[in-house]
């Protein structure tokens, strides 16, 4: 059924052509990721961050090997040039994932997240580096505009009266005395807003390799993450000991939304249009508030849902901009 699956979406993309198909792959990506973080957050009292992440990678590398046996995808890229990317693309990738994991002391969540989120809105000046590809202005444009929803659901009190004057709200405020202050504060944030720059640059190198197997691209990923995520738990002296049945479940689920979330945004960057996608990645952050609206029961906050609207009417416009463009050519 995997396989099929695969097969099905290579129909899709031969038919719609590389941008559109693009478009399809990135609405792809953030819903398969979005159930990862379900998982994280339904079954955060029973494993730490570290432990899942542990899990899912290596899922992820048995599901890749598997796809790249059936279908006869190569293990090792052609040509040094190919491995050099793909370790680039797998290294930096996986520890993307870590580094928060260190700064969570040092920083409030709603932060590390909102500048972990830069990276994707900066795809279209990244592009624009590494491949030479054009500024087009409104997807520069719908990346500010997309991130300052980002803005307004991770960190609304930012927002509250420079932009729409609403009246004091009570979000969630994370007091926890141990965060740093002062010039270390400014450096870690500066230092992990340039690594989210450096992420984007590790996706826009893929438009390099478009020819080659994203499942072949993504192979060592689940390993390098196994290992990175291990070295966190560590790190973080705390293993809790989880019922085995639910920790099977969360292997399961986690490792496939992780690998077909993994190929899906490595292929929508591959013949995608990357500012695009950049701006329909912020659609994840929308599912999650909903998540724990509906879910988890949080409170409505009138400028985080304002800033879902803006992200998804952002979204959508571009989308059916670039559908239009398409059918022109």
């Amino acid at each position: 059924m995997i396989s099929y699956v695969g097969k099905y979406l290579v129909a899709i993309e031969n038919r719609v052509g590389g941008e559109v198909a693009g478009i399809i792959y990135s609405i792809i990506a953030t819903i398969t990721f979005f159930i990862t973080f379900v998982i994280g957050k339904i079954m955060k009292h029973e494993l730490t961050i570290s432990q899942m992440v542990v899990s899912r990678g290596v899922l992820m590398f048995i599901i890749l090997v598997y796809l790249a046996k059936v279908q006869g995808h190569a293990f090792y890229p052609e040509s040094k040039y190919e491995e050099k990317i793909r370790m680039i693309r797998s290294t930096v990738g996986s520890l993307s994932l870590f580094f928060p994991m260190l700064l969570i002391n040092y920083l409030p969540l709603s932060e590390i997240s909102m500048i972990g989120m830069l990276g994707s809105n900066l795809l279209c000046f990244a592009d624009y580096i590494v491949n030479k590809s054009p500024l087009v202005p409104r997807e520069v444009g719908g990346a500010v505009i997309s991130f300052l929803g980002v803005i307004m659901i991770l960190k609304p009190e930012y927002t509250n009266h420079l932009f729409f004057g609403y009246p004091p709200i009570d979000p969630t405020i994370e007091t926890q005395t141990e965060y740093a202050t002062g010039t270390l504060r400014m450096a870690l944030i500066l230092g992990f807003a340039i690594w989210s720059f450096g992420w984007a640059l590790s996706i826009a190198i893929l438009k390099k390799v478009k020819n080659m197997s994203s499942i072949t691209i993504n192979l060592p990923s689940g390993i390098v993450m196994s290992l990175a995520a291990g070295i966190s738990s560590i790190m973080e002296e705390e293993i809790m000991q989880p019922n085995w049945v639910t920790y099977t479940i969360i292997m399961i689920i986690g490792g496939a939304g992780g690998a077909f979330g993994l190929l899906a945004l490595t292929r929508s960057n591959q013949i995608g249009k990357q500012g695009m996608n950049g701006v329909i990645s912020n659609v994840n952050i929308v599912y999650t508030l909903l998540f724990d609206m509906y879910y988890l029961k949080e409170p409505f906050n009138p400028s985080s849902f304002t800033g879902a609207l803006i992200i998804v009417v952002t979204t959508v416009t571009l989308s059916v901009m670039k559908m239009r463009d398409a059918e022109k050519h």
